[in-house]
This record gives structure tokens, C-alpha cells and sequence, in this order.
């Protein structure tokens, strides 16, 4: 890599522009393993009974919640689920660094339960019902609202 591209690739970064390559591109490239991804730690400073991540959102929405672990590459030990409807929660949502309402309905009743200190404290990011995210267009609205939590978790 010549000095122009890396001091390039440094103003990107400090830009927080994310560089894609083309499928095509990715032969030449080493293919990282999938244990990389998945083993990567959470760094949120966190109490060890303190749940770095709470997810809020409907009991069927469960098993779609994955790809969004997937995402953020952080284990499931490290996730607090809390089933709700757009009324309640079923359960009162414990301190954590970070929420996640799955579902622009999900986002009220976590409001109403958490305290105003809380909610200036924590992280909380409202994605789209998983229905939504079928489609190309709805992945990355996805990848766009859940990129700010995994820059905050990967340090």
C-alpha cells in the first residue's frame, strides 16, 4: 500500500467511511472465519450481573432477533430478552449499557418503563419490525441504525 492510500484509508477512518468491495473482489481477499466474528467480545464496561445488551420486542421476533446478534457480534449471555406488546413489558427492564427495541411499537413501552436517568445513560437504538428486513433496502436500514451500537461494543 503506497503513503497516499494508507494516509487515504486514515481519513476515511477518522471519517467513519466504510469501504466495500465488489463480490467479485473477494477472491483475492482471504476469507476470515466465521469463530472470528462470533467469538468477538463485548468491551461494554459493565458490571458481570449487569447485562451488556436488553432487547425488547415480541415473543415471535425472538428467533429473528439473531441476525441482529449477528450483527452486533456479541454472545447471548450477554443479552437480557424482554417479551412486550405495544402496551407493556413483561418484565421491567434491568440497568444495561445499551436497549434495543425491536420495532418502532416496542419503543413507547420501554420509554414508559425506564427512568429518565437511564434513558441519558444508556445507548438505545428502534430498528424496524422484523418484517421489514426481508428485502435489500430493509437490511440496510437495518446495518444503518445498528452500526453506531457495534462501533460502541467493538471499543
Amino acid at each position: 500500500m503506497s503513503a497516499m492510500a494508507a494516509q487515504r484509508q486514515q481519513f476515511l477512518e477518522a471519517m467513519g467511511v466504510t469501504l466495500y468491495r465488489r463480490r467479485g473482489a473477494v477472491a483475492a481477499v482471504p476469507a476470515m472465519s466465521m469463530d472470528v466474528v462470533t467469538s468477538a467480545e463485548p468491551v461494554f464496561a459493565t458490571d458481570s450481573a449487569m447485562p451488556a445488551l436488553v432487547m425488547v420486542g415480541r415473543r415471535e421476533d425472538r428467533v429473528r432477533a439473531a441476525v441482529v446478534l449477528q450483527a452486533l457480534a456479541i454472545k447471548e449471555s450477554a443479552v437480557q430478552w424482554i417479551d412486550a406488546t405495544a402496551e407493556k413489558l413483561s418484565a421491567l427492564p434491568p440497568e444495561a449499557a445499551a436497549f434495543i427495541a425491536i420495532g418502532e411499537a416496542m419503543a413507547r413501552p420501554l420509554g414508559a418503563e425506564l427512568s429518565t436517568e437511564l434513558q441519558q445513560r444508556a445507548y438505545i437504538v428502534v430498528t424496524a419490525a422484523p418484517s421489514q428486513w426481508r428485502g435489500a433496502s430493509g437490511k440496510r436500514a437495518l446495518w444503518q441504525v445498528l452500526k453506531p451500537l457495534r462501533r460502541r461494543l467493538a471499543g
